[in-house]
């Protein structure tokens, strides 16, 4: 329902485009599901992965993985501490 307004008030703003992201991996479940909002096919789109402070990024990135589970990796994601 949320996606649904968004895509309806976008649209009465003049909108033409909604980034819903991608899924884990291309073709999954996820990116079927979002896709599916998208009559005309996917949209590209870029995100960014500048770090501007290492030193704290480092620091998050440290006590996120001491929060994860054992064997529980960061996955290749930006940024780390996701």
């Amino acid at each position: 329902l949320l996606k649904h307004s968004i895509i309806n008030w976008a649209a009465e703003a003049g909108k033409r485009e909604y980034v819903l992201g991608g899924g884990f991996e291309p073709g999954d479940g996820i990116y079927r599901y979002k896709l599916a909002f998208a009559p005309d096919g996917a949209v590209p789109f870029y995100t960014g992965t500048r770090i501007l402070d290492e030193a704290r990024y480092q620091a998050l990135a440290a006590r996120a993985d001491a929060l994860r589970p054992a064997g529980g990796g960061r996955g290749g994601y930006f940024p780390a501490y996701r």
